[in-house]
């Protein structure tokens, strides 16, 4: 019996100088490698047990042993004199691989300079069972487990043992894990095991992205050449690396990479219109590449969660056929499932199609515009009603689409359709070239339409935005979709996050993700603490006199008010103050600002990502942020000292939690089983951009009385943070600080 899974076995030589930098362990039998030296043009083989370390000479030769004749070789090795007394058990694959991830993280890591973590190893071992024995595990890790290293080695070790080619996919929510991925944990990891002997190649990697991240060669070329003929001295900078670009790589044609403002990556981006018909589709770099990834095999290949779900979604692959799939950040995958799968209709789309027709003056399509022009103003009349102009805020509110709004649709659909067949027809210059246009914009609108033609398998809202109204719908099937198009398939999947539970419960997660379809013992659960001395390095503050949550009441937003400034003062600033309402935190923000402090005040408007970077290089400064902040961001050291989350994060009730109240059956099983378990996921994200090392330290406020000491959710929250002292003294908050931090704090 041969085993050609030889990284363990290779290793162990290695580590005990039983072999050179010109040996490879060819295979493995019983207790036994055998190992094949090339030197001065011959071959040289030997046996080594890998428990004695005993070595014997097998053959030398001038051509190297064929693959089909390794089982003769095998039964000479079985025979041996160093097998014999030798009645140690034969382990299985299963338990070299184990041992394998136990020695990485126990001894080769820490020789590296790692510090070992119990929880970490733990959690690798976990993963890789998962992968062994389950089709989904749900593996929580609170901050600075360090699940990055742990589920990129378990699944290099299980690739190994299970002799898997095919790439492994990881999915992320933001670009700076990407990154951190690509420039930090597969590059070193790489180095490390090639270093001991474990892969023997460096793990190659692509990061995948939408189309609009890459140079397309065409409009590259056609900008350039614009550029250089206006011979502008305030472009040449811009002209040097444009022409840089034209000679890259198709490796390196991601936009992301080189530092152009948006504007002019705009101009030279791939566009959906990229096709076959492109008269340089057989050079293409943007083509190879995306060729590259679809059939070449790269060890890893990075996407976002909306590039997998629309991969899953679309009539042709965008993806490579993998075996393993790694969910980080896993927390979003929701959210950008009911991205993926709803549908979105504004207003704005119709006056786009509509002027767009206009401006090329064509006369066989006035008609079905008129019409057009006419009746979706009462499609939307019909689902807003009459709303004031200050009354059209964003928040979602209910769609009732009735039989009116169902016959303004099929009037709608057939004047689009009018237009998609009449277009073609169309004599006039200006719409020759633009006819393909008019009719992808046609259709795309009618298809929305289309969907919203049966509202009773929907749930249904509208919304403003940017004085446009949006008609939104997820289907009400949404999790058994989520079910049918990733977990019901021949995929391992590992989903990661700090927050994938409510206390150590999963339920809510497998609900919202459809992993509740797949049968009980194809899910693997567990949940791993946080290694970080919260006990010693943080602190937990609720007071006990603000008044119950009300944004409306003037003695609630004072109270709010002032204690957020006694927070301040007692950590000397070093704060992030966490809203769930832009007016209130508005309001506290313009009251507080005004005082005179020795340090300064930041607020994370919508979209003001500037903000967060001014507060990260303040190193004392206070930033007032909506719960935006609350995820994703990591602000190690002093410069963050301080969290205050002024109310739970408790979602808003729109038209989804409505439907999800009339499932369930009434109020208080939505609040038991979806409200408060939501609620608690957030908040952990929120508490966890507190302690980011093992060196910080800092407070965390709770500023909502539903926490205090007679709070009715006290107990649950409390349970669900890191185990630290809870005070309702102010004095507490200042001699902490005091013991915690050297002078340059305070300076």
């Amino acid at each position: 019996m041969i085993d050609l899974c030889v990284c363990d076995a290779e290793n162990k030589l290695y580590e005990n100088k039983m072999i050179g930098k010109n040996d490879t362990v060819k295979f493995v039998t019983e207790n036994c490698a055998v190992t094949e030296n090339y030197d001065n043009g011959f071959f040289t083989y030997y046996a080594v047990n890998l428990n004695s370390l005993k070595k014997k000479y097998l053959s030398k030769r001038k051509s190297p042993i064929l693959e089909e004749f390794y089982e003769q070789l095998a039964q000479r090795v079985k025979e041996l004199d160093i097998n014999k007394n030798d009645m140690t058990m034969k382990t299985t694959r299963y338990d070299r691989a184990n041992n394998l991830l136990r020695h990485i993280f126990s001894y080769i890591l820490p020789t590296e300079g790692f510090s070992f973590r119990k929880n970490q190893l733990d959690l690798a071992l976990e993963m890789l069972n998962g992968f062994e024995t389950k089709n989904v595990a749900l593996m929580e890790a609170e901050v600075g487990t360090g699940k990055t290293h742990a589920y990129i080695i378990a699944v290099i070790i299980y690739n190994l043992f299970h002799d898997i080619n095919s790439t492994t996919l990881i999915s992320t929510s933001t670009i700076a894990l990407q990154k951190a991925i690509t420039e930090e944990y597969i590059p070193q990891i790489s180095d490390i095991l090639i270093k001991y002997r474990i892969i023997r190649k460096p793990l190659d990697f692509a990061v995948r992205k939408g189309k609009s991240h890459y140079i397309c060669d065409i409009k590259l070329k056609t900008y350039l050449s614009s550029l250089e003929k206006n011979k502008s001295e305030r472009d040449e900078a811009l002209v040097k690396t444009l022409r840089r670009l034209s000679g890259v790589s198709e490796q390196e044609i991601d936009l992301d990479l080189y530092p152009l403002t948006r504007y002019v990556k705009d101009r030279i981006c791939v566009t959906n219109k990229c096709n076959e018909l492109c008269n340089r589709y057989d050079t293409c770099r943007f083509i190879r590449f995306t060729n590259s990834c679809l059939y070449h095999k790269y060890y890893f290949q990075i996407a976002n969660h909306n590039y997998v779900f629309a991969d899953l979604m679309s009539y042709r692959p965008l993806l490579p056929k993998y075996k393993v799939i790694i969910f980080d950040e896993a927390h979003k995958l929701y959210d950008v499932a009911k991205q993926m799968y709803g549908c979105y209709l504004s207003t704005s789309e119709f006056t786009e199609l509509i002027t767009y027709i206009e401006d090329c003056g064509a006369e066989p399509l006035k008609g079905f515009c008129d019409s057009i022009n006419n009746s979706y103003p009462k499609l939307f009349g019909r689902i807003t009603g009459t709303l004031e102009e200050n009354e059209r805020i964003p928040e979602r509110r209910d769609a009732d689409i009735d039989a009116y709004c169902i016959s303004y649709m099929k009037s709608i659909i057939e004047m689009l359709e009018c237009i998609s067949e009449t277009v073609y027809s169309c004599d006039e210059i200006k719409i020759h070239i633009k006819k393909r246009r008019i009719r992808k914009m046609s259709e795309s609108i009618k298809n929305k339409l289309q969907t919203f033609l049966a509202p009773e398998q929907l749930v249904c809202w509208y919304e403003y935005n940017n004085n446009a109204c949006n008609l939104c719908s997820i289907p009400k099937d949404l999790s058994k979709q989520i079910y049918t198009n990733l977990w019901n398939r021949e995929v391992l999947s590992i989903l990661t996050s700090g927050t994938l539970s409510a206390n150590g419960d999963f339920n809510l997660m497998k609900n919202k993700l459809g992993i509740e379809y797949l049968q009980a013992d194809k899910i693997a659960e567990t949940s791993k603490k946080s290694p970080f001395n919260y006990k010693e390095n943080a602190l937990i503050y609720i007071p006990e006199y603000i008044p119950f949550p009300n944004v409306k009441r003037e003695g609630y937003i004072r109270a709010v008010t002032n204690e957020i400034d006694r927070l301040l003062k007692a950590t000397y600033g070093h704060s992030l103050v966490l809203f769930t309402s832009y007016r209130l935190m508005e309001i506290v923000f313009n009251t507080i600002s005004k005082n005179n402090y020795d340090y300064p005040f930041f607020i994370m408007g919508r979209g003001r990502i500037d903000a967060l970077k001014d507060f990260k290089i303040s190193g004392n400064g206070v930033l007032f942020a909506s719960d935006a902040a609350g995820e994703g961001v990591d602000i190690v050291g002093d410069t963050l000292s301080n969290l205050i989350i002024v109310k739970l994060p408790f979602a808003v009730p729109d038209p989804i939690s409505k439907y999800e109240q009339s499932v369930l059956g009434g109020l208080d099983t939505y609040l038991k089983q979806i409200n408060t378990p939501n609620m608690l996921i957030k908040l952990k994200q929120y508490v966890g951009r507190l302690i980011r090392s093992e060196k910080d330290t800092g407070i965390v406020a709770i500023l909502d009385s539903r926490v205090n000491s007679e709070g009715k959710y006290r107990n649950v929250v409390l349970e669900s943070l890191f185990d630290a002292d809870v005070t309702n003294n102010i004095t507490e908050v200042e001699r902490f600080i005091m013991d915690k931090k050297d002078k340059t704090y305070f300076e």
